[in-house]
């Protein structure tokens, strides 16, 4: 896990979007897709519930989406 893998997560919950996401991380929606992918099979776990709308934190991503905010504030 890198700090710019939580960075991009922090940011897609945030907006709800990958793609609202990527252009306020100044990175490709695939960069952000598959950082996300990666931290994903990293954990074993679905963090993203991925709709044409955007996407929807899963119960395991909310606690993870807690747990990146207070890794990124540690490490600033």
């Amino acid at each position: 896990m890198k700090v710019e893998q939580l960075a991009y997560f922090i940011e897609v919950c945030r907006s709800k979007s990958m793609s609202t996401a990527s252009e306020r991380c100044h990175v490709t929606q695939q960069t952000i897709s598959a950082s996300i992918k990666s931290l994903e099979q990293e954990f074993g776990v679905v963090l993203l519930d991925r709709t044409n709308r955007g996407v929807e934190l899963t119960e395991a991503g909310e606690v993870f989406f807690e747990e990146s905010e207070h890794i990124l504030n540690l490490s600033h």
